[in-house]
């Protein structure tokens, strides 16, 4: 959702990315978290959401062995970037489709940063 939010707008392509990615992790659409996920991407979450949000997932981190913790960081890397491509970033607009945003990949860095730290901050 972050990601989907960094250009100020959430793109069709990356509303659409974001529910898939989410169903595929078994959150149904007409679900409470399913609905809750659908308002995310109507309104944009107030910064402290996303603090918190990814607060929480690097404490689930830090209690994974290792090789399951680089798994689990590397799939959410490959779903921001999935999110970050759904509709071509900034530049999609100039023609070059499939690009990301500098915005984007500065949050998918910081992200990735955060989320690796895990087994060196607990």
């Amino acid at each position: 959702v972050q990601v989907a939010w960094v250009d100020g707008v959430v793109t069709d392509r990356e509303h659409q990315a974001v529910e898939e990615l989410a169903a595929s992790r078994g959150v149904e659409a007409g679900s409470p978290p399913g609905q809750q996920l659908r308002r995310w991407l109507e309104t944009r979450p107030p910064e402290a959401l996303f603090d918190v949000a990814l607060e929480a997932i690097h404490a689930g981190l830090a209690v994974l062995p290792p090789s399951e913790r680089d798994e689990s960081v590397r799939r959410a890397i490959e779903a921001c970037r999935h999110v970050a491509m759904a509709s071509g970033g900034f530049l999609a607009l100039f023609g070059f489709p499939g690009q990301i945003s500098r915005r984007e990949e500065a949050l998918i860095h910081r992200i990735c940063a955060a989320l690796r730290s895990s087994a060196r901050s607990w």
